[in-house]
């Protein structure tokens, strides 16, 4: 049962890219976005905060020629559609859970992950509404630069391409917004059920181990655990992942079944995926390369 969970949460991540990406390229497989996934899980899991993830996802988009714009739209819609699910649900988990801990440090990174959380909310919002808001302060940015005369045609030809870039950028989440609705509704159903995956897969492992806590119980204590876990400093949150697991699952599950616990769970959860995206951006770029080499490939449409 533990394997074909992790084999379906990677398939729900790469749907919630499919279900974008089908609209903005009817045709593409949904290989593609399974492949963007994985990449993004490798990158995200060593590097601090996931920042790596992100670039990761587009470059192998871009591979299935969806533009760079394209993309970021894609990540910058879904990142919304996480960041809502975890405010919400991990609200009605501290309700089910009493709403404190007897761990001080838990109770402190709880917090902590709700400010995070909503000023990403605010950061992301902004730039889905406001995209030209980031390209004023990017203006400003260049705008010091070319001063300097030795790099004043970079910068010059840099504002230029990021213009392009927003205004590619704000036309794909219009489109979304205005004309595809019920995509962006499917990416946070798909968000959910994504999370909802996760956590029990984590249920049958506890069981699988000897563990007697209740599936409820397993949900809410995991949804506070990636709450905290998510935006966590350390590459693939090594550390804080531990520590709030062992802090949260401890009340559920005997102190001597908790590294075994932890242990199956990152396996199934974490490093599956990032062995199979290790080969991923391996082969992405060996195709990069041998495109480079020969140069059969070429970009004409003006995106970004």
């Amino acid at each position: 049962m533990i394997l074909p969970l992790s084999f379906l949460d990677l398939w729900l991540g790469g749907l919630r890219i499919h279900v974008f990406t089908r609209k903005l390229k009817p045709g593409t497989s949904t290989w593609l976005s399974f492949r963007a996934n994985l990449a993004n899980i490798f990158m995200g899991a060593v590097t601090p905060s996931q920042t790596g993830g992100g670039p990761a996802q587009l470059f192998i988009l871009n591979q299935g020629e969806i533009s760079i714009a394209k993309g970021v739209s894609i990540g910058v819609i879904n990142f919304l559609s996480t960041i809502v699910f975890f405010i919400i649900a991990s609200g009605g988990a501290l309700l089910f859970l009493g709403g404190s801990f007897s761990s001080q440090v838990v109770n402190h990174l709880i917090v902590a992950g709700f400010v995070v959380f909503c000023l990403q909310f605010i950061v992301v919002l902004t730039a889905l509404l406001k995209p030209s808001i980031f390209e004023r302060f990017f203006n400003f940015l260049t705008g010091f630069f070319s001063r300097v005369p030795s790099i004043a045609k970079k910068s010059e030809a840099l504002r230029k391409w990021f213009s392009l870039f927003v205004e590619h950028y704000g036309d794909t989440c219009k489109f979304f917004f205005n004309k595809e609705l019920v995509v962006v509704l499917q990416s946070f159903v798909l968000t959910g059920l994504l999370y909802l995956n996760k956590f029990t897969l984590a249920y049958f492992i506890m069981r699988g181990i000897g563990g007697t806590g209740g599936y409820m119980d397993v949900i809410a204590i995991h949804m506070i655990i990636f709450f905290i876990s998510y935006f966590a400093p350390s590459p693939g949150a090594s550390g804080v992942a531990e520590l709030t697991t062992a802090a949260l699952m401890s009340s559920i599950i005997s102190r001597n079944l908790l590294p075994l616990f932890t242990l199956l769970q990152r396996f199934f959860l974490l490093y599956i995926p990032v062995i199979l995206g290790i080969f991923t951006v391996l082969n992405a770029v060996r195709r990069t390369e041998k495109v480079n080499t020969t140069g059969n490939r070429t970009n004409d449409t003006g995106e970004v």
